[in-house]
C-alpha cells in the first residue's frame, strides 16, 4: 500500500533540535524522512524518495543547505529554513523562502508545514448514491 501521508525530509545537524523536529511531525501525521546531518545525505533523499516539503536548517557545521534548496527548487518541492538567522541574513535569491527562527514552537512548525503541503481536496461531480 502506497504511503499516504506526505513525506517531510528533515536536514538539521543538531540532534536535539532534530529530535525535536521529528518527534512534532510524526505527531502531526507526517512520515519523516531523515533527519540528516549533511547536504550529500539531504541531497541523495531528495532524488531518491522526493518528498513532499523539507525544513532545512541554514547552517550545517562546516557548509550551508543552500545547494539542497537550490536543488528543491529545481525540483518545486516547497520548503522552509529554519535557523538562528534572521531573513535579511539570506543571500538574495532565498530572500523570499519561509523561515522559522529557532527556537521552533510547535504550533509555529505546524502551520508552516500546512502550509507547504496543503493540497486542495479534489472537486467531484459525481456523487455515491
Amino acid at each position: 500500500m502506497a504511503e499516504s501521508r506526505p513525506k517531510i525530509l528533515i536536514v538539521e545537524d543538531e540532534w536535539l533540535i532534530a529530535q525535536f523536529l521529528e518527534e512534532v511531525l510524526e505527531g502531526l501525521g507526517y512520515h519523516v524522512l531523515g533527519p540528516v546531518p549533511s547536504v550529500r545525505e539531504a541531497l541523495t533523499i531528495v532524488v531518491s524518495e522526493m518528498p513532499d516539503a523539507a525544513i532545512l536548517d541554514i547552517s550545517l557545521g562546516q557548509e550551508n543547505s543552500l545547494a539542497v534548496a537550490d536543488e528543491l527548487m529545481r525540483k518545486k518541492i516547497p520548503f522552509v529554513f529554519s535557523s538562528g538567522y534572521m531573513r535579511v541574513d539570506l543571500p538574495e535569491p532565498y530572500s523570499d523562502c519561509a523561515i522559522l527562527s529557532k527556537p521552533i514552537s510547535e504550533s509555529e512548525l505546524g502551520k508552516s508545514l500546512r502550509s507547504l503541503v496543503h493540497r486542495p481536496e479534489p472537486q467531484s461531480s459525481e456523487h455515491l448514491g
